[in-house]
């Protein structure tokens, strides 16, 4: 085995520790985050029953009391007992706390020791890939090929997460007009009801807001989100059309009907939105079960790559 090969082995080892060691301190430290709560509470009840003891054994009301009826030391008996057992589960508590943080500093120091391992792995599997194909045969076009399947999953990667992105920003801005068209429908409602002129002031600010935002930030939320889109395997059509809201007839005929009317505009324009925060919702499910599978196939051509090329080491 030459030495290049014999580094590239030894690197691998390192890095499988890596991941082993993370994945130690990581339980080790929930264990010793539930364990330090354990020991706050034992503190607590060991402080206490050492209180009762200190009680009956200096002066105090309860030192009277059972000394009045004969019962002190028998109570004193019982109490120092436990105390003693509560301090006892306290210490015990602790020194497996002491333990367990021991555990995690071993581990994270060992850690420490291994921090430049991965890079210098990948570089040295990286190094090995450029052997194999200089040399060229079987391996040298297994090689080319999975580094050209990687390359284009990594593409697709970045293509997906910007399309992800896209689709939250967009629902951002949906929830955001949902909330606006709600409050608009409150205002309606209690217009309804005689709320007069401050009702439709409310309203109509508030109906001015939402058609403000899906006029600008919505439309150019959806337009970024068609785009990315493009470069991936979702389809979305978007239509938003946005009606007047009969202002001047509500302004000026103050009356039941056209009231009603308006709330009925409202009502479409909330059920218009929401069904565009479902159509998002339903791309952000594909996109995610998307990038899933993206991840599943990167991760087992990446290994596919690293096995040949650890296999072509030894």
């Amino acid at each position: 085995m030459t030495a290049q090969n014999s580094r590239l082995q030894e690197l691998a080892r390192q890095v499988a520790r890596r991941k082993k060691l993370l994945t130690m301190i990581q339980d080790l430290s929930r264990q010793a985050d539930s364990l330090s709560r354990r020991v706050e509470e034992l503190d607590r009840v060991r402080l206490k029953e050492q209180a009762d003891v200190d009680h009956l054994e200096h002066a105090s009301l309860a030192r009277l009391f059972y000394q009045f009826a004969g019962k002190l030391e028998e109570k004193l008996d019982r109490e120092t007992a436990q105390a003693m057992a509560a301090a006892l589960e306290y210490q015990a508590a602790a020194a497996q706390l002491q333990a367990l943080e021991e555990d995690v500093a071993r581990c994270q120091r060992e850690l420490a020791e291994l921090y430049h391992c991965e890079a210098n792995y990948h570089q040295a599997l990286t190094e090995r890939a450029r052997v194999l194909k200089a040399q060229g045969g079987a391996n040298a076009g297994v090689v080319f090929r999975l580094e050209d399947e990687i390359a284009r999953l990594e593409v697709q990667g970045r293509e997906i997460e910007e399309a992800i992105s896209a689709a939250q920003a967009a629902g951002v801005t949906v929830g955001s007009i949902q909330n606006t068209l709600n409050r608009a429908a409150d205002w309606g409602t209690w217009d309804l009801i005689g709320g007069g002129t401050l009702s439709d002031l409310a309203k109509h600010s508030l109906l001015d807001e939402a058609q403000h935002e899906m006029s600008s930030q919505l439309q150019i939320d959806l337009r970024r989100l068609r785009s990315e889109l493009l470069d991936v395997d979702v389809s979305a059509d978007f239509q938003i059309r946005i009606d007047g809201f009969l202002r001047f007839a509500d302004y000026f005929f103050d009356g039941l009907f056209v009231d009603w009317a308006v709330l009925d505009r409202i009502h479409d324009a909330q059920q218009q939105v929401d069904d565009v925060g479902a159509q998002i919702q339903q791309i952000l499910e594909e996109l995610t079960q998307l990038q899933a599978a993206q991840r599943r196939q990167l991760s087992r051509r990446r290994q596919q790559l690293e096995e040949l090329l650890l296999s072509s080491a030894t």
